[in-house]
């Protein structure tokens, strides 16, 4: 009976809502005396409970000799309100689809300050770049220095098809390598990809995504940190561009 309450709870009613209703689904035809002896439920309650479940199609109410007396409706009533909860649900994420644009304007709009995210892993190298990627418009050209050619498989095997699919969205990418290792010679044939050796090896690579995204991917340590800063973005820019003049 525990379980039957809680998946009652889940779809929207409330315990004592549960509680009434599970008892006239056993006891059917019922007065508010009778319920208030086996309930332990104040009188107040007990009809403000019967009333909304009224409301909600899963009981009725009938008046017997003067006497209000109450019975569950047939227990497919659930689906039923299982149904008018969906169309709420959908009307409702139709409403917020709309302000959407405006409640991420009045995020937006908050004086700009430097957000720097830390990132482990796999997982979370993945959604670094994921959020990085965000940040992106279509007249952007990233920027990479310190690249190796090795990192692992699994960050090889993602990079290239990361890589491979900038194509799809017109975005393109220019990559200072420290070595020619590893997917150097893959990620060099890949279209709107422009490579070259960089005399001085960085110990991190260093990702230029826009004005103001910046990542410090750290591979061996599986580190990786996201920076959200204009002027930070600028320096790294600078550098990059002096890095790549020079090779």
């Amino acid at each position: 009976m525990h379980e039957i309450q809680k998946i009652l709870r889940n779809i929207g009613l409330t315990q004592n809502e549960s509680i009434i209703y599970l008892e006239l689904v056993k006891k059917g035809l019922c007065t508010t005396g009778k319920l208030l002896k086996d309930l332990n439920i104040s009188k107040g309650r007990i009809y403000e409970n019967l009333e909304s479940l009224k409301k909600k199609g899963l009981i009725s109410e009938t008046n017997i000799n003067n006497t209000r007396h109450f019975e569950s409706a047939p227990t497919t009533n659930l689906l039923e309100f299982l149904k008018e909860k969906k169309t709420q649900i959908l009307n409702e994420e139709l409403k917020i689809k709309k302000i959407l644009p405006e409640l991420e304007n009045l995020r937006t709009e908050k004086e700009e300050i430097t957000k720097t995210f830390i990132f482990y892993g796999f997982q979370g190298f993945k959604s670094c770049i994921s959020q990085a990627n965000n940040m992106l418009t279509t007249k952007d050209t990233i920027l990479v220095m310190g690249a190796s050619g090795k990192r692992g498989s699994k960050y090889d095997n993602y990079w290239i098809n990361w890589t491979k699919n900038l194509e799809n969205i017109d975005t393109k990418m220019k990559i200072l390598f420290n070595n020619e290792e590893g997917i150097y010679k893959t990620i060099k044939q890949i279209n709107n990809v422009d490579t070259k050796i960089s005399n001085v090896n960085l110990p991190t690579a260093i990702e230029i995504f826009g004005d103001k995204t910046s990542l410090i991917l750290n591979y061996e340590k599986e580190k990786f940190i996201l920076i959200i800063d204009e002027e930070t973005t600028v320096s790294f820019k600078k550098l990059f561009h002096n890095m790549w003049e020079l090779n």
